[in-house]
């Protein structure tokens, strides 16, 4: 399905990416926050207009939005 695909290729990137794929000229980035046992269960996002969203874009933005999380925290034992 449309929506496996998506989650399928989010896992593979390491974090979301939608150019319209759900609302017409909208789109965003969702990056995860992850817990100290490694399991993100929160994400931190940016929406945008499309033509917003270039591929030279995409990559400043989500380092960015990776930045703002800061490093994961230390791993529990």
């Amino acid at each position: 399905s449309h929506v496996r695909g998506f989650v399928e290729q989010t896992l593979a990137r390491g974090y979301a990416l939608d150019r319209a794929q759900f609302v017409p000229e909208c789109g965003g980035i969702a990056v995860p926050i992850p817990e100290r046992n490694g399991e993100a269960r929160a994400v931190i996002s940016l929406s945008a207009p499309v033509s917003f969203l270039t591929d030279a874009r995409v990559g400043d933005i989500v380092t960015e939005l990776q930045r703002a999380i800061g490093p994961a925290p230390p791993r529990r034992p």
